[in-house]
């Protein structure tokens, strides 16, 4: 029978004369003092910590032209480099958070497509948002529980009380609905604006499904749409109103810390999380579509002085387009603003649960934006 040995090396070197007796215990020396040596180890976080196998005692056994090979076979490999694997789960970022937007800060194009006269800025914002959320009762004559939506019915007889009503299996439904708003911005900011808001009919289940919700009659999504037209594109001069104009924009200011202080004022009255409330405001203004390349990178850098914001993911995905996330946790949700590091162009938003609660797993993604770059156009209405 051939030796399985000999034909795994038939195709090294044949010019190599037999090996003698000396150099075949030399090379088996050489070969034990490597296995014995210690391996160094690296554990810098950045990095995954290797811990060497345990040595086995397997030299008395192997054949001499094993044994010759593998002593090669160390020597070779002492003069490779050993390359480590970087931490690709987010959790250990190559930069900070602040390092990082600041970066992309630096990336943004200062010069923002031009528009002449009777032309518009457009600019969409695509979401996926939790709708309405609805408690499976049964309906009829009982008492729902407080805050779930049932009036308290009261009888003539006041000695008379509804018996509670009876909870039906399967708990909460939940569905995420997808929505978009769109803005046309005159290059004459005198011009009205306009803004549609379209919900598409379009949603997808957390909990539950078509049967359950039909069942206990849940308000399933429909296509509506609704246009506005601002005159002079004035509405929205604030934040808490949830829309900003293109003058309320154009006035912040450039400065990084004049404008972090400017956005911390505002927040205070949103306690207990003025800081979440910090991340909204800058996605609004983001998504505005109002933002010049000045101010977005102004905003990056006000964002990047906030205390406790850190990198949860560097390579995030929204509808196709990837980019670092930049989040801050608060009560069990965590909202991150997406931005794609080589360009500084903002992506979007997206809010995740961090704890099992309300009938939602860990990790449920519960409302995300992505944001189109503004395009100019030639008429209302128009999309490219």
């Amino acid at each position: 029978m051939t030796d399985p040995i000999d034909e795994l090396l038939a195709g090294l070197r044949t010019d190599v004369p037999e090996m003698s007796e000396e150099a075949f215990d030399a090379g088996r020396t050489r070969l034990a003092t490597h296995i014995d040596a210690p391996v160094p180890v690296v554990a810098t976080e950045p990095y995954i910590s290797v811990t060497p196998l345990r040595k086995k005692r397997l030299l008395r056994s192997l054949p001499r032209r094993l044994v010759a090979s593998a002593a090669a076979a160390v020597a070779l490999a002492a003069a490779v480099p050993v390359v480590q694997a970087a931490r690709t789960d987010g959790a250990a970022p190559v930069a900070t958070a602040a390092a990082q937007l600041n970066a992309a800060a630096d990336r943004i194009n200062p010069v923002d497509e031009p528009i002449r006269p009777g032309q518009f800025r457009y600019t969409i914002t695509h979401r996926w948002a939790l709708g309405e959320v609805m408690q499976e009762y049964e309906r009829g004559n009982c008492q729902l529980p407080p805050g779930k939506g049932g009036p308290v019915v009261r009888l003539d007889d006041d000695d008379a009380k509804l018996r509670p009503c009876k909870k039906l299996p399967g708990g909460d439904l939940r569905l995420l609905q997808e929505t978009t708003t769109e803005h046309w911005v005159p290059a004459d900011l005198t011009q009205n604006c306009l803004w549609r808001n379209t919900t598409t009919g379009r949603y997808r289940w957390l909990v539950g499904d078509d049967e359950r919700g039909r069942a206990v009659g849940f308000p399933m999504p429909r296509r509506e749409s609704s246009e506005y037209a601002p005159p002079g594109c004035t509405d929205g001069a604030r934040w808490l109103s949830g829309r900003l104009s293109p003058a309320f924009v154009a006035a912040l200011p450039r400065d990084p810390r004049q404008l972090h202080d400017l956005l911390r004022r505002e927040n205070l009255m949103t306690l207990p999380h003025p800081d979440k409330a910090f991340l909204d405001n800058v996605d609004l203004a983001l998504d505005s579509g109002f933002a010049s390349a000045d101010l977005r990178a102004a905003l990056y850098r006000a964002l990047a002085l906030m205390p406790g914001l850190r990198i949860t993911e560097q390579f995030a995905n929204l509808d196709g387009k990837k980019g670092t996330a930049f989040g801050l946790s608060r009560d069990g949700i965590r909202t991150d603003l997406i931005i794609d590091p080589a360009t500084g162009q903002f992506i979007g938003m997206r809010e995740i649960t961090e704890t099992d609660s309300s009938g939602l797993p860990r990790g449920s993604v519960v409302n995300y934006s992505s944001v189109a770059n503004p395009v100019v156009v030639d008429r209302v209405r128009a999309t490219h």
